[in-house]
Order: structure tokens, then sequence, then C-alpha cells
């Protein structure tokens, strides 16, 4: 596996998001349940920083994948039982990512990042995990 940190900024991505109109929202609704990331696909856009796996011994692809905003917070981490993943969903080989401009970085620190967070999709944001004796478990929210 290689693990490695892109920096990203989309072409598409807009300053200034406009307000949708309601039937762009009641479309929208309709068709995100259908969508590969209907957790990630508005923040998608939003992300600047990717941090991602890539297994370059047999598969050739993106395994898992974490997006930061410009803040600094984790606003994407795929795939997960729901959401597919935006870089597991391209062809990109890792001379690809390279030809991008990639960092490399340790499993360690890749881990580190993927099991710091969970995602709570009722209030839809990450909370941080807490260890206790050893034991990951979510963050109370009492």
């Amino acid at each position: 596996m290689k693990y490695f940190i892109l920096k990203w900024s989309s072409e598409k991505k807009q300053n200034n998001k406009t307000k949708r109109s309601l039937w762009c929202r009641l479309l929208h609704k309709m068709i995100v349940p259908l969508s590969a990331n209907p957790d990630f696909d508005d923040k998608i856009e939003d992300v600047t920083l990717w941090f991602i796996e890539y297994d370059d011994v047999v598969n050739h692809i993106a395994n898992r994948e974490i997006g930061f905003a410009k803040d600094g917070r984790i606003i994407v981490k795929m795939p997960d039982d729901r959401n597919y993943g935006y870089w597991l969903d391209t062809n990109c080989e890792l001379e690809d990512f390279k030809k991008m401009g990639i960092n490399m970085i340790t499993e360690k620190e890749f881990n580190d990042l993927w099991n710091s967070v969970y995602y709570d999709r009722e209030a839809k944001e990450f909370k941080q995990t807490v260890i206790k004796n050893g034991d990951k478990r979510k963050q109370c929210a009492c």
C-alpha cells in the first residue's frame, strides 16, 4: 500500500454558492439516495486536501480516502456502508496521482487520521473517537 496527501482545488468549485430553488432542492432529495456518496456528495467540492490509501500491489486503485476542508476539519471519509468514495470511483493509477503532485505519508499517519473520527449521520458531522483502556469507542454525545 502507498499513502499520500493530495492538495486539491476543483476547477468547478464555486466561491459563492447560490441558494437552490425549491424545485432543485426537491429534485436533489430524490436523487441523493441513488448517489454513490449520499452523505458526502455536497461536501466533496469543499475538499481542499485529500489523504489517500492506494493499493499499488493487487488492484492498483485507491482504497480509502479522507477529505479535509479549508479550515482543517475532516468533512469526507470513505468508503463506508453507504458511501462508495470519490477517488475510488476513478481509474486513477499511482502515476496519475503523482502527476497531480502528492506527498507520501506513513501507514500509521493515515490510520491514525482514519481512526480519529466517526461520521454521525443524524448530526451530519464527524465526531472525535475516544480511547478507553485501548478500546476505540464512539464519543458520547450526552
